[in-house]
Order: C-alpha cells, then sequence, then structure tokens
C-alpha cells in the first residue's frame, strides 16, 4: 500500500519525485513487488561495507538483475574508531602500501578542483580504502559527518574512472587493485556471523533478513487516485494533534521512554564498540 502510494505521488507530482526507493529489502521483500506487477524500486538503501559482503551476494546479484540501484550505508563501518584507526593486520597493510608506494594521487582539497599547490600530498586513510571499495563495486555511498573539512577529507581522493595518468604524468586517480578488491570482498568470511552487521547491535535485528512479508491491500496500483478529502478528515479525526511547544514535545518524547541519548551521530565519531558487545579480535578477522 505504501508502494503504491509514492507511485502515486510519483505520477501526480513527476517535476518533485523523480525517482523512489527502499531501504533495507531483501529479495523476498522485492520480489513482492515485483510479482504483484509494480514498477521495482530504483534504489534499495543496505548496509554494505566488507564485513557484509559476501553474505549479501545473492541480494546485490538480484537487484543488478532488476536494475536496481544499491546505496550504500554503513560504509565507514559505522564509524567504529577500533577499526578505523586500528584495522585488521591485511587492511593496515594494505592501507599502508596505498600511502607509501611513491604514487601521488589525484585530489580534491575543498577548492574545486583548486590545485593542493606546495603542500604535501594528504595520507592515505582506511576510510579512503573503504570508501574506493564501495564505488569500484558500484554502490552509491552516503558518508556523513557534521564537519564539512571531515567530508572533504573523507571523498579526497575517491574516484569512479579507471586509473589513468595526468596530464602532469605525475599523479593518478586512485584505485584499488583487483587482488585487494578481493581481499576485502572476503573478510568478512573471517568474521563470525552475528559480528558482521553492525548496525544490528544498536537495531537489535537485521531487517533485511528478519522483518515479515506484508503486502497490505493490492488493489490500489495503478487505479489509486490518492486521499479523497472525506478520507483525510477521517484519518486526521483518529490522529490526535496536539499543540505542543518545542519544550514541552520534548519534554513528552523523553516521559514516554524514548531513548536518552539518542544522538545524530556522525558516521566516522560514533563507537560501536563502547557498548562492549564486540569482540575486536573478532571483528579483526585476521588471515
Amino acid at each position: 500500500e505504501t508502494w503504491d502510494a509514492l507511485l502515486w505521488l510519483q505520477e501526480h507530482q513527476s517535476d518533485q519525485l523523480v525517482s523512489i526507493g527502499v531501504s533495507n529489502f531483501g529479495i523476498d521483500h522485492l520480489e513482492l513487488l515485483r510479482q504483484a506487477g509494480r514498477p521495482m524500486p530504483v534504489v534499495n538503501q543496505i548496509e554494505m561495507h566488507p564485513l557484509v559482503y559476501a553474505q549479501r551476494r545473492d541480494l546485490l546479484a538480484y537487484c543488478r538483475a532488476h536494475r536496481v540501484q544499491i546505496q550504500a550505508y554503513g560504509s565507514l563501518l559505522h564509524g567504529d574508531a577500533h577499526l578505523l584507526t586500528g584495522p585488521p593486520e591485511f587492511l593496515s597493510d594494505m592501507v599502508h602500501r596505498y600511502d607509501t608506494d611513491g604514487v601521488e594521487y589525484a585530489a580534491y582539497d575543498g577548492h574545486d578542483g583548486a590545485p593542493v599547490g606546495d603542500r604535501p600530498p594528504p595520507a592515505v586513510t582506511t576510510v579512503h580504502v573503504l570508501l574506493q571499495w564501495a564505488l569500484q563495486h558500484g554502490f552509491a555511498i552516503i558518508p556523513k559527518s557534521s564537519k564539512t573539512e571531515r567530508i572533504t577529507e573523507n571523498v579526497r581522493y575517491t574516484n569512479l574512472a579507471p586509473q589513468r595518468p595526468h596530464a602532469d604524468s605525475k599523479t593518478v586517480d586512485f584505485r584499488l587493485s583487483a587482488e585487494d578488491m578481493d581481499l576485502l570482498d572476503h573478510w568478512g568470511d573471517r568474521v563470525p556471523y552475528e559480528h558482521r552487521n553492525i548496525y544490528k547491535t544498536d537495531w537489535n535485528w537485521n531487517p533485511i533478513d528478519e522483518a515479515p512479508l506484508h503486502s497490505g491491500s493490492e488493489d490500489h496500483w495503478p487505479e489509486y487516485e490518492g486521499m479523497d478529502e472525506t478520507d483525510l478528515d477521517t484519518l486526521l479525526k483518529k490522529v490526535p494533534v496536539t499543540h505542543l511547544d518545542e519544550g514541552e514535545y520534548w519534554q513528552e518524547y523523553w516521559s514516554n521512554g524514548n531513548h536518552d541519548d539518542d544522538e545524530d551521530y556522525d558516521d566516522d565519531y560514533y563507537d560501536a564498540n563502547d557498548d562492549d558487545t564486540f569482540d575486536e579480535e573478532d571483528l579483526h578477522g585476521e588471515l
């Protein structure tokens, strides 16, 4: 029913709603839409990083076959400080090789392509390797931060083009080798299953695998005409509308038992190990 409503909005508000997608849909959820004769989502946003890549191969193949773009969240391992600043040995060695092999990479320094000048090129980090891994797999990435300089640093070396020399013959675009891509692809194979899905620690479930299938009413689309004024009035009567000022709203929000440290975490600041539920050695999954 929700998907039908989105399809209707797209049809009637095409200048404002160009593309529609879903989040955390597994094959069964997507297949439910397909078998009901609905247009498929343009994008499926899912947790995607090297730790979960192997277990999502079937879903990735399904999405490719049906032209559904994967948008990755958690590309930076949910900002896990232990893994970003103290990665497993194979990943640390990989970062070191790209940072010290004498190659100067083309870089964006936050000034719309202005030359970096005489400053030494910034170091290649675990962040750059993880984001480039995602891009070379064709995933859309959305690493967030509240700090502009950190966003600039995160995407400094990301590049979609094949590695090639630049006009000055001194710089090349940053790309991971096939061998290193394969190493990252199989990192999750060496990590216990319960520790691969980093977001499950926060959510206590994995919606891709655990969300039930529910089609709802299937008779809306394509004849669905939206909600008329009578239906809207009926709905609003069922939903109490309160007029609280901001302070009263939050007081009621917290008193209803909502999480008491619900912060807008930056992807690169959240430390999933703070709650001691992860075993660092398990997450490292050494070769």
